[in-house]
């Protein structure tokens, strides 16, 4: 796996954690972390489109800079998923930031307005908006959408130096 965790990778980690981390400034200044929160669950998902980009630019970045002419499936999925690794692992910290730093009520916002939502229970809020939770859950999404978004991209930019 060493040999598909390259400066590639590093560097489109970084920047796609950088990514998140201006995203979710954004969802703060918008107020979906505090008064507006009920809008957060609608627009949180919009970040999936900025994330599936980054892994786009990442792959073309990796085809045409490391792989001009064969860029098989093999090593397009492999890469991809050392580059899921790493964001998934930058997304542990990342959260703490986040959640210590630049939006530290989100949690005590989120889990009230679960409660007087009706959408859970005090004590199911209580179970589900821990930072411990949030801290596990990122990485586990990460992994799972990279997984498939590392197929998808793998399959779709292969090339070969094969004539046609």
């Amino acid at each position: 796996m060493k040999k598909y965790i390259t400066k590639y990778e590093w560097r489109w980690a970084s920047i796609i954690t950088i990514l998140s981390l201006l995203w979710t400034a954004f969802e703060f200044e918008m107020g979906w972390h505090s008064h507006d929160i009920d809008s957060h669950k609608y627009f949180t998902f919009f970040f999936l489109f900025f994330l599936t980009l980054g892994y786009y630019l990442f792959f073309l970045d990796k085809r045409g800079n490391r792989f001009k002419k064969r860029f098989k499936f093999r090593h397009a999925f492999y890469s991809g998923l050392g580059l899921t690794v790493l964001i998934a692992l930058f997304s542990i910290p990342t959260q703490l930031f986040v959640h210590y730093f630049v939006t530290p009520d989100y949690l005590i916002n989120a889990k009230d307005y679960a409660i007087t939502s009706g959408e859970l229970t005090s004590q199911q809020a209580g179970k589900v908006f821990k930072l411990t939770n949030f801290v596990l859950f990122f990485p586990i999404v990460y992994i799972l959408y990279g997984i498939l978004i590392s197929a998808v991209f793998a399959s779709l930019l292969q090339r070969s130096n094969r004539k046609k």
